[in-house]
């Protein structure tokens, strides 16, 4: 038996859950149906062996993106959910737990998936991590970024906190 366990399909993609050791918790997963399950699969053990050098990245970015919407929040006259200097993983405890796993057909060699979460700085259009290769390609509102599209793409493009620091 899998990581991924599959409990249906709605439209063209392939639903199930996988257990993601960050939150320890089962998350959502998504396959789009040119996936194979075999690639998803592969997506699963890279997601619950994610390096620390990528969490860590994962949250500092997140914690920018936080930062980002604090200020905007207070400009506006408003504020966020989330006490001011939040850094590293503690920026974890301000993510919500019931993220959804998106995997896209490859598009070369390796892993490529995204993650689609909640936070409590913008609940509005959410977080979105996007993995490829080992290498996180972009934290930010969720964009429905396929991590495919290559790093000098995410490198430009101003929404991703991934690449601001």
């Amino acid at each position: 038996m899998g990581l991924i366990t599959i409990t249906g399909k709605e439209y063209d993609w392939l639903v199930g859950t996988v257990h993601f050791p960050l939150f320890d918790a089962d998350i959502e997963v998504n396959i789009r149906g040119d996936a194979l399950l075999d690639y998803a699969e592969r997506c699963a053990e890279a997601l619950q062996a994610l390096p620390d050098v990528i969490v860590d990245e994962l949250c500092s970015a997140s914690a920018r993106y936080c930062d980002d919407m604090r200020q905007l929040y207070t400009e506006n006259g408003g504020d966020i959910d989330v006490p001011a200097g939040v850094s590293g993983r503690a920026i974890l405890d301000y993510i919500d737990k019931d993220g959804t796993l998106i995997i896209d057909p490859p598009e070369g060699d390796g892993v490529g998936f995204r993650l689609e979460l909640n936070s409590d700085w913008e609940r509005e259009h959410g977080l979105e991590w996007s993995i490829c290769n080992g290498e996180v390609m972009y934290v930010g509102a969720f964009s429905d970024e396929n991590p495919w599209r290559g790093r000098n793409y995410f490198k430009s493009a101003t929404w991703n906190y991934a690449h601001l620091a």
